[in-house]
């Protein structure tokens, strides 16, 4: 799952989009269910130690590709929570768009054998 921030002050926080391979555009994340463990998962996945923030900015224009994402906090990224990758008008109804704000700083680590 391709994912970058859009809309925020500087590289390490803003609104989370997905990339649908199948429509070759880019999409938000519906901010239902959106909260710190989730927000967590999504910066370790882009690099940073964790999350300072989960936000939610409402009324966002254009396409959303996932919905009612949950995370248990334990998950390498994103594409091991649960979600809804409904691609539907009406998924996420109130326009909200789920957003995070990343802690600055050293990167972690991870080492595999």
């Amino acid at each position: 799952m391709e994912i970058r921030l859009v809309n925020g002050s500087d590289v390490s926080n803003g609104v989370i989009q997905v990339y649908s391979v199948d429509l070759m555009t880019w999409g938000h994340v519906c901010g239902d269910h959106w909260g710190l463990p989730e927000a967590n998962v999504l910066c370790r996945e882009l690099g940073y130690a964790g999350a300072e923030a989960a936000i939610i900015q409402r009324g966002v224009a254009g396409v959303f590709h996932i919905q009612t994402v949950n995370c248990t906090g334990s998950e390498m990224d994103v594409s091991e929570c649960s979600y809804n990758d409904s691609l539907e008008e009406q998924s996420c109804p109130q326009r909200k768009a789920a957003g995070v704000v990343c802690t600055k700083g050293k990167c972690r680590l991870i080492i595999t054998s």
